[in-house]
């Protein structure tokens, strides 16, 4: 009965070993490497690809437009500003 004990603890420590040592090289390898690989851990990177890709198009290129047009909108406005004051002070 000890004997069976001791198998069972054996055999999930190398499980577990075995594991650790497969998550740390899926640590090292880079986003593209992993999603060429077939295995189950691909297919949660391929998700988070997809899902930043996502991200990427609806909110975050959207965003960076919008504040690059409101920045320009803000530009211009100054400078006109600018400028005409300048006109006035200088025609009086």
């Amino acid at each position: 009965m000890s004997s069976q004990n001791l198998d069972t603890t054996d055999q999930e420590e190398q499980r577990k070993q075995a594991e650790h040592a497969e998550q740390a090289e899926l640590k090292d390898m880079s986003v593209s490497k992993v999603s060429h690989v077939e295995s189950t851990g691909s297919r949660v990177t391929r998700a988070v690809e997809r899902k930043l890709k996502w991200k990427l198009d609806l909110f975050i290129l959207p965003m960076v437009a919008s504040v690059y047009f409101l920045a320009s909108m803000v530009w211009t406005t100054t400078r006109s500003r600018l400028s005409s004051s300048r006109a006035c002070h200088t025609s009086s």
